[in-house]
């Protein structure tokens, strides 16, 4: 829902630790639409996700 339905459809968070939410995807174009949409992930997991800090993502690129 934050990155839209197909980026969703493509990637899949991983973890969140120290403020860092790792989202793993197959594919590398949906890796650079992911790390472009940074800004607008960390402001929607605040305002969605009550206590859950995020200050950065970290997008990796591998087979599920």
């Amino acid at each position: 829902e934050i990155v839209g339905e197909v980026a969703a459809g493509a990637s899949d968070p991983v973890k969140l630790a120290d403020g860092v939410l790792t989202v793993r995807t197959e594919d590398p174009m949906f890796a650079t639409e992911l790390r472009w949409l940074e800004p607008t992930i960390i402001e929607q997991v605040a305002a969605r996700a009550q206590g859950a800090v995020v200050r950065d993502v970290k997008v990796v690129v591998r087979p599920r």
